[in-house]
């Protein structure tokens, strides 16, 4: 309402959650007095491609404890000791919380990422590194680059025509 852009992520909530976000956001930028040029929204994600069922695990696991980092930091609840964070205990399992993630398969990221332009985000930013090795992120940063964006492009291109 007030006419500023919105950044959000979805952490842990489901799809219907991030429904309710783009539609509260939607009904703000109609109601808005103080339009500032076009209000865009974007959602910001954890985006990592898999090479493998096993790395899939893997970095899902990598992406839960950094939350129960995360979680802990935020709630000031964090026991920091000699500077390392230790994680908080969160709700649900890892593989619960991979169904909020987007780790996966290449077209498992190309679906996720199509749901949310789907929605309407105005932008889709990407966090790449969820504490894998430098090679693993290069490596799906270039799966990212070669197959997810152009499909992503290519249906975005379609679709405005």
């Amino acid at each position: 309402r007030n006419g500023y852009h919105v950044q959000t992520s979805q952490l842990r909530q489901p799809m219907s959650f991030v429904q309710e976000v783009m539609d509260s956001f939607r009904a703000g930028v109609a109601e808005s007095s103080q339009p500032q040029g076009k209000q865009k929204i974007s959602m910001l994600h954890w985006v990592y491609i898999a090479k493998d069922e096993d790395d899939r695990r893997e970095k899902v696991e990598m992406a839960y404890q950094k939350h129960r980092k995360f979680m802990g930091l935020l709630q000031n609840t964090s026991n920091v000791k000699e500077g390392v964070v230790h994680g908080v205990d969160v709700e649900g399992t890892a593989e619960e919380y991979a169904e909020t993630l987007l780790i996966g398969s290449k077209d498992y990221v190309l679906e996720r990422i199509m749901e949310f332009k789907e929605m309407g985000f105005d932008e889709f930013g990407m966090k790449l590194h969820i504490g894998p090795d430098h090679k693993d992120i290069m490596e799906s940063l270039e799966t990212l680059g070669d197959y997810v964006l152009p499909k992503v492009q290519t249906k975005h291109s379609a679709a405005a025509e």
